[in-house]
């Protein structure tokens, strides 16, 4: 089975950047995707990285274009007790404008 993510979206605010308890940096992200199935409509997708992937993203702001390749996971929820879905990433790059 492949489980392959690949997404590109707008930075909705600046990444959350923590440290793990071995030391890794980790960013927690989320994108703003764009869909046209039925009209313009916009969902959030919730994302994760660790290392040099967290380090090409620390010191964004929102609004910048990001292209992010992963894995999808599911973890349970501690706000509402449910699961939820999100993307852990191995690779991410930042889009320049043109």
């Amino acid at each position: 089975m492949v489980n392959k993510v690949i997404l590109e979206g707008v930075l909705a605010r600046a990444p959350y950047i923590c440290q793990t308890s071995n030391g890794n940096k980790k960013a927690l992200f989320t994108l703003e995707i764009t869909t046209y199935e039925d009209g313009a409509t916009t969902k959030n997708i919730e994302l994760e990285c660790y290392s040099s992937a967290a380090e090409k993203i620390e010191n964004l702001q929102g609004g910048e274009t990001i292209y992010a390749e992963g894995k999808l996971y599911r973890y349970k929820s501690t706000k509402n007790d449910c699961y939820m879905l999100a993307v852990s990433a191995n690779n991410v790059e930042v889009k320049k404008a043109p």
